[in-house]
This record gives C-alpha cells, sequence and structure tokens, in this order.
C-alpha cells in the first residue's frame, strides 16, 4: 500500500506589502526546496493573506510549517486543515500561484476572515476548509492549467 501523503491548509497574515515580484521570488524559491523535499502545493495571496496548501511526507512537512513559523514575512500561522489523504490534489506543481478574478476575490476574503475566526484547533479530522469555495478554486485552477499543459504536449507540433 502507497505510503498516504499529508496535507496541510493554512492561512497567514503578511507583515507588509507584498508586491507581485516578490511573490514570483519566493515561489521560485520554495519550488527549489520543495522539489528536494518531495513537497507540491500552491499559494494563494490576497488583501495581505497569505493561502497555502502544502502536501507531502509528515517529516517534509513538519520542517516546512517550522521554516513558515520562522519566516518573518508572515504572522498569525492559522492550520486550518491537516489531514492525510491518498493522492495529492497538487502533484505537478511544487509551489504553483493561484490567481483570482475580482469577482472571486470578495468571497474568498470572507471564508478567510471566516476561517481565521473559528480559531480552528489543529485536528486532524477537521474538514471545514476542503469543502470551502476558496479550496475548490484553487484545485479547479490547478486541474484547468494541469489540462492545459497536458493539451499542448499532446498537440501535433
Amino acid at each position: 500500500m502507497p505510503e498516504s501523503i499529508r496535507q496541510i491548509l493554512y492561512i497567514s497574515k503578511s507583515t507588509r506589502a507584498m508586491p507581485d515580484a516578490e511573490l514570483h521570488d519566493i515561489a521560485s524559491k520554495a519550488r527549489a526546496a520543495n522539489e528536494r523535499e518531495g513537497i507540491t502545493g500552491a499559494l494563494l495571496f490576497v488583501e495581505n493573506s497569505f493561502v497555502q496548501v502544502i502536501e507531502g511526507k509528515d517529516t517534509a512537512i513538519d520542517g516546512l510549517l517550522a521554516a513558515l513559523r520562522a519566516d518573518k514575512r508572515h504572522r498569525d500561522i492559522t492550520i486550518l486543515m491537516d489531514r492525510k489523504v491518498r493522492s495529492r490534489d497538487f502533484q505537478n506543481w511544487s509551489m504553483g500561484i493561484i490567481k483570482i478574478s475580482e469577482e472571486k476575490k470578495a468571497e474568498v476574503v470572507r471564508e478567510i476572515n471566516s476561517a481565521g475566526r473559528k480559531g480552528l484547533a489543529l485536528d486532524s479530522e477537521s474538514e471545514f476548509f476542503p469543502d470551502s469555495q476558496t479550496f475548490l478554486m484553487m484545485k479547479h485552477v490547478y486541474d484547468t492549467n494541469h489540462s492545459l499543459q497536458q493539451a499542448m504536449v499532446q498537440r501535433p507540433g
């Protein structure tokens, strides 16, 4: 039986303004480190909040969480989901950046604020966020991107 994957979703608040160029630099450095550690995931930045999904083996995720907690670019890390999954939801992204449309932005901010207020405990049974529109939107963006990449590879040149 294949080893299960740990999937974590967290939110945090940025400690300062985060221009797109810096987000891309963060993602670029994360990609290299995550590839070495076998971590996959996606990052969303909206209204000075980070929403990130990370997936990998327990030891790799524990190490990344320790590094994230020490990172001075954000604060108030709140784990919304910590669960075991049979397969990765972001398997081809060592760290993808999710961009959202303006029409989705208000809904995402509302969910982020709601999740932060709930003060969810670190609970492996918590299923609050996986069914949220934000998580589903992140997964949809990944799936669409992956499908488009597959179509380009298969298209005759």
